[in-house]
């Protein structure tokens, strides 16, 4: 039950709110919110519905640098994070405390290939190169998918797979395609190809039609998807009939935050308050998906409001809490940093809520905020928990990263340099401080000179092959071409691909194209893991290579693990190139080739083809507390 000056501020702040026009779902009508939300849960529905997926395989996703593979759907990477390297799997608490997935979350804002394409890259000898040496003839500039091929040859063939495909991997993946790439104009179209599928008898169909719409954001969807959230009689007539599925509803309550329509701000908030604690995976989803509002969005006091007076309920439930904080974060809501610091300092606070917490501070405070700063510079030497510790490294830098030079920046410098030797609370922090440099400098270039001066010699002492690449990775960032020749050379010599890998992406980012035969070679090598097929995939992206494409888009057509089919997939999509539009769509239209590399031919395209730079659940996954389990939630996060 809400608390009555929760209850209070809701209705002040909403009576501002223009009240919505009722009319026939789904075409655009906004039910207004029910007096109370009706009883959730009960029995399941068809096979297929009772929130797990088929048993029927599925093909592997790729969740990127440092993790491995699990069963999910062709869509895009329905796997669950986990990191490797050459010598074997780490167990599940290693790899949640280890650098690998935080770098795994965060990664995309550093790459954003798309935008690299969409300014081309240098000419054949040019200087620009940090290493000096120029560029092959045979790399010519990447060329970015445009509007005509999109709506010419990409959208007909992907609405051609959803009226004609019984295939549940072909439906994933070419609803989300089409979601992504389509233009606002092409909604109606992409809405009535898609609102079928909600009735599929496949949960995995009907999860992926449902996140579609949210992708697509579309206005028009939103009525729909709070009815499915909801589980009201509207979303079960939706579905074909009996409750919604649990995982349909999560996704439902995130997809509304992507669609951001005024009006349904009120009913999320609804789903977040009034869910018993039963329903924590839907109200999470719901948190998350406020977290993907625009940051001008009128309703932003309102959420704030609510959310700052949830935080101070002892009562909540903690997984539901931890998603308060980052979701306060990605609104860029400063004027909660009061509320975020009185729950960090309470003792009382469960970990993972003081884990986002410090995640959500560094996100909106400066190093000026001396209190705030303090808080996670002691968090970082005296602190219990392993993870809110790396956390409170990692945004202290971020904090450095904004705003004028302080003498704090100092202070943080030298708390850099001793957790980098390894000299502090922790030897694993090594890893995080060599994370957290690249951030500091890529902010304040001024203090450059010293970090990449602690960094060189990390990276030419440290012998753990994860904490190696965390140091190669951090020089690449911060485009330390001195120690290009080194990295390249470790690439080379040392046996772990999970080093290997982190090795090709600081390769890339150095702009070092002499390792473009080796990273061909990784991307097609059936020894080679998926992560170390993806690494050297962007690899290849950012350096510009577009000569990869072709072999690439074959080896797509090959029998092999489903895993290496997400990994080529991506590859293709991360390199860019409109090249390799025609022959995709080709695979896709071959009844001949195998489903699944027929699904992951329509992953490609849409990763091709997409309207933003960055990928849909970018701003979910970054700064998001990775640690707290939420099925539906990891599910998006591990989409390509």
């Amino acid at each position: 039950m809400i608390a009555t000056p929760l209850r209070l501020a809701l209705t002040l702040a909403l009576a501002f709110v223009p009240a919505p026009t009722v009319s026939a779902l789904p075409h655009g009508g906004f039910p207004p919110p029910p007096p109370a939300l009706p009883p959730l849960g009960g029995p399941v529905g068809r096979p297929g519905q009772n929130g797990v997926a088929p048993t029927t395989p599925a093909a592997a996703g790729v969740a990127g640098v440092g993790t491995s593979a699990r069963s999910g759907a062709a869509r895009g990477g329905s796997g669950r994070t986990g990191a490797a390297t050459g010598s074997g799997q780490r167990s599940s608490a290693q790899t949640l405390s280890s650098w690998e997935p935080w770098w795994d979350q965060n990664k995309d804002r550093f790459l954003n290939l798309r935008e690299q394409l969409a300014r081309g890259h240098s000419a054949s000898g040019s200087s620009g190169l940090l290493t000096g040496r120029g560029r092959k003839a045979s790399w010519r500039n990447s060329r970015r998918v445009g509007p005509d091929l999109v709506e010419g040859q990409v959208i007909p063939v992907l609405l051609e797979v959803l009226a004609s495909s019984s295939d549940r991997e072909m439906l994933d993946s070419a609803v989300l395609a089409l979601a992504r790439s389509a233009p606002a104009h092409r909604a109606p179209d992409i809405l009535a190809a898609t609102l079928p599928l909600l009735a599929n008898t496949n949960l995995s169909v009907q999860t992926s039609a449902t996140l579609s719409l949210g992708v697509l954001g579309s206005p028009s969807s939103a009525a729909l998807l709070l009815a499915v959230a909801r589980d009201d009689s509207t979303g079960r007539e939706a579905i074909g009939g009996g409750p919604v599925p649990r995982q349909v509803r999560a996704h439902a309550a995130f997809a509304l935050g992507l669609v951001a329509d005024a009006r349904s701000v009120y009913s999320m908030l609804q789903l977040i308050t009034r869910l018993p604690d039963a329903e924590r995976d839907i109200k999470a989803s719901a948190l998350a998906g406020l977290g993907m509002l625009p940051s001008h969005h009128s309703q932003l006091d309102v959420v704030e409001t609510v959310l700052t007076e949830m935080l101070a309920d002892r009562r909540l439930d903690p997984m539901v809490a931890s998603y308060i904080p980052t979701t306060l974060a990605k609104l860029e809501r400063t004027t909660a940093l009061p509320a975020l610091l009185t729950s960090f300092e309470d003792r009382d606070s469960s970990h993972p809520l003081r884990q986002s917490v410090a995640l959500a501070l560094g996100r909106l405070g400066t190093l000026q905020d001396q209190v705030i700063a303090q808080a996670l510079f002691d968090e970082v030497s005296e602190g219990k928990d392993r993870m809110t510790r790396q956390f409170a490294i990692i945004s202290l830098a971020q904090m450095g990263g904004r705003g004028q030079w302080t003498d704090e920046h100092m202070k943080l410098i030298q708390v850099i340099g001793r957790e980098l030797r390894g000299a502090g609370q922790s030897q694993e922090h090594r890893s995080w401080a060599a994370m957290a440099a690249a951030l500091l400098g890529r902010g304040q270039p001024e203090a450059q000179p010293l970090l990449l001066e602690r960094l060189r010699a990390g990276y030419l002492s440290e012998r753990d092959p994860s904490f190696k690449g965390a140091f190669a990775l951090a020089l690449g960032l911060l485009g330390d071409s001195q120690s290009a020749e080194a990295i390249h050379r470790d690439f080379r010599e040392v046996a772990d691909q999970g080093f290997q890998g982190h090795a090709a992406v600081a390769l890339g980012f150095l702009q070092f194209i002499d390792c473009s035969e080796t990273l061909r070679s990784h991307c097609l090598d059936p020894s080679s893991s998926d992560a170390l097929r993806v690494s050297s995939a962007i690899s290849l992206g950012l350096l510009g290579d577009t000569t990869s494409v072709p072999v690439l888009v074959d080896a797509l057509r090959d029998t092999g693990s489903l895993s290496t089919r997400a990994a080529l997939a991506k590859a293709v999509g991360l390199i860019g190139d409109r090249s390799a539009v025609e022959p995709l769509l080709e695979l896709v239209n071959d009844a001949d080739q195998p489903p699944q590399s027929r699904a992951f031919a329509c992953v490609a395209l849409g990763l091709l083809a997409g309207r933003r730079s960055l990928p849909f659940n970018e701003r979910l996954k970054a700064d998001g507390n990775y640690q707290v389990p939420v099925d539906p939630i990891q599910e998006l996060l591990t989409i390509l």
